[in-house]
């Protein structure tokens, strides 16, 4: 059956994915886990992905955020990609810093992280400096604003009915 594309479609802005999920013991016990389990809970990634190289870039920019306490270059986190898996030391650095920078950006639309101009920093909460209020911030804000626009639609659809 052909796909069919609605008109409305145009008018789609971002898709935001939160999925709530269960978080056992065995997840928390890597950090790799880990980062899959946050990539995953924000749609960052779906259930089925097998790239890895978002992963990679998502563990880069934590490791720079937390551990380094820097706001990192996408030359910053290449290199963090090349001393970590040797696969990307063979990959054209061009091509890998698009791949990186597309990435960034997907972390920018999802309101976790932004650039300053060649850095890019996590999202901080206006009045807090506690990570989990960042966090909580940066989605909050991305559903708040969906449902501003459902409720403001579902509401005329409700008075298209009544009439």
């Amino acid at each position: 059956m052909p796909k069919t594309n609605l008109p409305e479609a145009q008018y789609i802005e971002k898709t935001i994915t939160i999925r709530e999920m269960r978080l056992p013991p065995e997840v928390e016990m890597t950090k790799k886990s880990l980062v899959r389990w946050f990539a995953l809970s924000i749609g960052l990634i779906s259930e089925d992905e097998s790239r890895q190289t978002v992963l990679d870039v998502l563990d880069a920019f934590l490791h720079y955020q937390f551990r380094e306490g820097i706001d990192p270059t996408t030359n910053d986190i290449f290199d963090h990609m090349k001393k970590k898996n040797k696969a990307y030391s063979k990959r054209s650095p061009q091509s890998t810093e698009k791949l990186i920078r597309y990435h960034l950006n997907h972390l920018s639309s999802l309101n976790i992280a932004k650039r300053k101009g060649r850095t890019y920093t996590l999202i901080k909460h206006p009045t807090s400096s506690d990570i989990t209020d960042s966090i909580q911030h940066s989605l909050d804000s991305n559903v708040s604003n969906a449902f501003d626009h459902i409720t403001k639609g579902f509401v005329k659809l409700s008075d298209m009915y009544k009439h």
